[in-house]
């Protein structure tokens, strides 16, 4: 609900808050291998542990991306009415550059045994504004396995 009412504080009209991770449909492994197939499990049993929002794909992709400045208030918006939610940040956030041409920003907040990640990456195609909040005691449940298929 909190990341819910701080999108809609943001202005922000394309995509939506669900739960699970927020890929692409498309699996990082074939779903006919058999890490594929575990990876596509794993992913399943932890969607209940993983809130997430990011704009549809029109609305941050050249052409029609917003300006990275516009969507940078929107993030601040955001992060502000997280703050007013009672999220706390939980380290400094960070900005570095990519490339000659792009940023990519994070933040991070803790709130009742959640952690929030807000991203911004822009590049001159590209403008994307990502928040997933995942719970901690939920990935600290998984297994030395579990933990080697997310790092892949």
């Amino acid at each position: 609900m909190d990341l819910q009412a701080a999108v809609a504080a943001a202005g922000l009209t394309g995509g939506k808050v669900k739960a699970g991770f927020g890929v692409p449909k498309a699996a990082h492994a074939p779903t006919g291998t058999e890490k594929g197939r575990r990876i596509t499990a794993l992913a399943k049993r932890l969607t209940p542990c993983v809130v997430s929002w990011s704009p549809t794909e029109k609305d941050h992709r050249s052409p029609n991306s917003a300006d990275p400045a516009g969507t940078r208030r929107h993030l601040q918006v955001m992060l502000s009415g997280l703050s007013a939610r009672g999220w706390n940040e939980s380290k400094p956030s960070q900005e570095a550059p990519v490339g000659g041409a792009g940023t990519y920003f994070m933040a991070t907040y803790k709130k009742k045994g959640w952690f929030l990640h807000a991203r911004h990456l822009t590049a001159p195609a590209l403008d994307r504004l990502t928040f997933m909040a995942v719970e901690d005691a939920c990935f600290k449940r998984l297994t030395a396995e579990e933990r080697a298929l997310i790092a892949d």
